[in-house]
């Protein structure tokens, strides 16, 4: 469906997240089934274990693609994709569409309520850690500018068995969150024909 109401700048500005979109879903090797067991140890407690992950590597050449949806400051960020679209189509199931993306990404990194996305809620001391926190401890606590502060709280975590469940709760996220992204771009931006 051809939208005559987007001008040549919002245009521009979904040229340049699809474009992203196309090198973020180029990282194929991270896009596989995660396969993993928990084993419980009485008086040990739980122990995560992989048997199918991407590779660090893999990781962080997802995390580098990924990055420009995550951020405030790019135009590529996806909550700002999500309001550029609402308010410049016309379509209201695809008005909807947006609406629907937008409010599932925000429940996935828990920004407005907790929902222990995967139905596990992650615990330091009597603490929750949120989603999103526990994204941004691996992104700068693991990846990218090594945050001495998100360092602490990721060996903290690795002390106990919520560090296999912190990094399995990450990739799970990480793979949520791609989800919306590919779903944004086909199922709405595909959509006007630009």
């Amino acid at each position: 469906m051809k939208n005559a109401t987007l001008n040549q700048e919002v245009v521009a500005k979904l040229a340049l997240f699809k474009k992203q979109v196309a090198k973020f879903r180029g990282n194929r090797d991270f896009f596989t089934n995660l396969s993993y067991s928990l084993h419980y140890t009485q008086g040990k407690g739980v122990k995560t274990r992989f048997t199918n992950r991407p590779d660090d590597k893999t990781i962080k050449a997802v995390l580098l693609d990924l990055r420009p949806f995550l951020l405030d400051t790019e135009g590529t960020n996806f909550y700002k994709i999500c309001n550029l679209l609402f308010k410049n189509i016309s379509d209201q199931s695809l008005k909807d569409r947006v609406a629907r993306t937008r409010e599932a990404w925000g429940v996935l990194l828990e920004r407005k309520r907790k929902g222990a996305v995967g139905g596990i809620r992650l615990k330091i001391g009597s603490k929750d850690v949120l989603s999103e926190e526990n994204l941004n401890n691996w992104l700068y606590g693991q990846y990218f500018h090594l945050d001495n502060a998100k360092r602490a709280v990721l060996e903290q975590m690795n002390l106990t068995p919520m560090g296999g469940l912190s990094f399995l709760l990450f990739m799970d996220l990480l793979q949520r969150l791609s989800s919306l992204i590919f779903y944004l771009e086909n199922q709405v931006i595909d959509k006007l024909e630009l």
